[in-house]
């Protein structure tokens, strides 16, 4: 489905619907906003579209474009392309590696990248490229330290060569799940998942090697015995502040990030409740502008909240009903 943004007030208004994104989570564009892609569990494959001026999403020709034989979908968390936007990146969590592709500027067709697929960590699961494009980072979820596998990426080819000293662990037993990289290329944060914590690294820049952050990982403030359970989380713009979504309570947790260490302190007034019933939320999205937060449920709505821009603070705003939504990705069209 596509919806159309109110700048002002955060509101969806749906536009059109197109068939697509059968089974995942993964959903991204590229950085000119002129394709989309998405993971396609039923047909086995990566669903590609074009972006027109006013948002409508139509098929490329091609697609959808296959994944290596015996990849399952249903494990694919995210899919990450690089800031030039000629390489697109997949994890395949049943055969332990990442998927490359290469994209036609022109088309927006994939093709098989070269050398393609690299070796990973045990069950890879998101996978996010630094705003520079020399690395890749993907989270290892049955690493037995909760590894991070980290690469350069070949400005020519989009191949991937591993980092020293990766795979860079989060904790013990730490299954990490969602990646973000904040707008200055300087930290990366992954969700702990089974431990309600957050991993906290900064980037060595020449090298891509990662150093975790004094006192990371960091965990969640819980009460009441509750378990949320962390896949997604997510940046504002800014970097000033990081959210993750508690999968099994409907809360979605706020931090503030000291911009010189990257260091994460609980927000005042979190955790935020989101009212919902839906047994598993989907993904967590700031809008580019960082006054909104959208949040799908694997139940029946699409959620959205405003963002406080001093205070970090979530305010609920309203939700629409559009059927199962796992997926989201917020863009501004040209």
């Amino acid at each position: 489905m596509a919806f159309s943004v109110n700048t002002q007030t955060g509101a969806l208004t749906q536009t059109s619907t197109i068939a697509g994104n059968q089974g995942g989570f993964g959903i991204v564009a590229n950085p000119s906003v002129t394709y989309l892609y998405t993971d396609d569990a039923n047909n086995g494959g990566i669903d590609a579209f074009a972006i027109s001026s006013s948002g409508a999403l139509a098929a490329i020709s091609g697609s959808p474009f296959a994944m290596p034989s015996g990849w399952n979908l249903l494990w694919v968390d995210s899919i990450a392309i690089d800031p030039a936007g000629k390489f697109l990146y997949v994890p395949d969590a049943s055969s332990n590696d990442i998927v490359g592709f290469t994209i036609n500027a022109t088309t927006g067709a994939l093709a098989p990248m070269a050398l393609s697929p690299f070796a990973t960590g045990a069950s890879p699961q998101e996978v996010v490229v630094t705003p520079s494009g020399k690395f890749l980072y993907v989270s290892d979820t049955n690493d037995l330290n909760g590894g991070i596998s980290a690469f350069t990426i070949d400005s020519s080819t989009g191949a991937l060569t591993s980092i020293a000293g990766s795979p860079f662990p989060t904790m013990p037993g730490g299954q990490p799940d969602g990646l973000v990289v904040d707008a200055s290329g300087k930290f990366l944060y992954a969700a702990l998942t089974f431990n309600n914590a957050i991993a906290a690294f900064t980037i060595d820049s020449t090298t891509g090697a990662l150093t975790a952050v004094a006192g990371s990982p960091f965990f969640l403030t819980l009460t009441g015995g509750e378990f949320p359970i962390i896949y997604s989380i997510a940046l504002s713009p800014s970097g000033n502040f990081l959210y993750a979504q508690g999968s099994m309570n409907s809360d979605i947790y706020g931090f503030t990030v000291d911009a010189s260490t990257g260091a994460l302190a609980s927000m005042t007034g979190s955790p935020f409740n989101r009212n919902s019933s839906a047994p598993f939320m989907g993904n967590l999205v700031v809008d580019p502008t960082g006054a909104f937060m959208y949040v799908g449920d694997e139940g029946s709505s699409l959620f959205y909240m405003s963002i406080d821009q001093t205070t970090g603070a979530l305010t609920m705003s309203s939700s629409s009903s559009i059927g199962f939504s796992r997926s989201l990705a917020v863009v501004k069209v040209p």
